[in-house]
């Protein structure tokens, strides 16, 4: 008998059909196998219950499954283009119904809404595990990028510069300099997350997930756009967050100018001890004793001998 022509269309199939087919139901994947509607070549087809797929979450999975069957048979066709997989090019869309003893019952699917997402869905599958890998791949690059930050953030704000400032201006820094790397690594990952999706296994166990599936595989642009533009506004954030912290670096405040701890001798042998303190008249100098607070104000003609201390005894 001739061999059948390769066309790439949908098929019909019948309850008959359908009755020679035979099926294995597992928690991850219901497996199909029986005689193709168009070539009659046995065929077989694993159709998942879950889905590895670059968005949203997961939900439960239940007893109902509309999926697009693909002839995947070995037999030879006519007019069948090179590299292309194996089958006559035909698709079919069934319902699998399945108990809790692993009974799987297939019937015609001709309800127009799960079948174009069971379409959508079958499409998606193809070429799957590249993109998943391809996307790991530039997920990397970005978490590398996302490390690289911190070399880029904190040297903006030089650590002597910081700890010259006053208290509440070094906290204020702080804060700031940890926002801004915060915002900078929600941009980066926003902006990677647009560009390639999150990682996630959705269920796709009855019609009801399916169609969940479809409408969050429909949804993507608008979810994309949505995550480029809040890491455009993190972005912006970051550089505001930078700008401010820098300039209060620069412009803020500085700590009152302090001195260590002095020994101050007299000609008469008495010891003055303590810290120097900003002069208010010329050709006197003014020491903060250590042991009562007091301030002394000394001329060069009290002073025989200075001699820095550790510490004030």
């Amino acid at each position: 008998m001739k061999p059948t022509r390769y066309v790439v269309e949908r098929v019909a199939v019948t309850n008959a059909q359908l009755a020679r087919w035979q099926a294995q139901l597992s928690r991850t994947e219901v497996r199909l196998s029986g005689p193709c509607p168009e070539c009659r070549a046995t065929t077989i087809a694993n159709l998942p219950r879950s889905a590895a797929v670059l968005e949203a979450n997961a939900g439960p999975a239940a007893k109902q499954l509309t999926a697009v069957i693909e002839c995947a048979c070995d037999e030879p066709h006519r007019d069948r283009p090179d590299g292309v997989v194996p089958g006559c090019g035909r698709t079919w869309p069934v319902t699998a119904t399945f108990d809790d003893a692993g009974t799987v019952t297939l019937r015609p699917a001709f309800e127009p809404g799960p079948v174009e997402a069971a379409e959508a869905f079958r499409k998606a599958q193809h070429g799957q595990l590249a993109a998943l890998r391809a996307a790991g791949d530039k997920w990397t690059a970005g978490i590398a990028a996302l490390i690289g930050l911190a070399g880029l953030i904190l040297p903006l704000a030089g650590r002597d510069a910081i700890r010259s400032l006053l208290p509440w201006i070094q906290i204020a820094v702080g804060v700031l300099l940890a926002l801004a790397f915060a915002a900078a690594a929600a941009a980066v990952l926003l902006a990677y997350r647009a560009a390639h999706g999150m990682p996630a296994v959705r269920p796709v166990g009855d019609d009801d997930a399916l169609l969940d599936w479809y409408q969050a595989y429909r949804d993507r642009p608008r979810a994309a756009a949505r995550h480029l533009r809040r890491a455009i506004q993190a972005a912006l954030a970051t550089v505001a967050a930078l700008a401010v912290a820098v300039g209060l670096v620069v412009f803020g405040p500085a700590k009152p100018p302090t001195s260590e701890p002095v020994q101050i001798t007299k000609p008469d042998g008495s010891v003055v001890c303590g810290v120097f303190l900003p002069s208010t008249a010329d050709g006197r100098l003014r020491v903060r004793r250590a042991d009562d607070g007091e301030v002394a104000a000394l001329s060069p003609d009290d002073i025989s001998r200075v001699k820095p201390v550790k510490a004030c005894t």
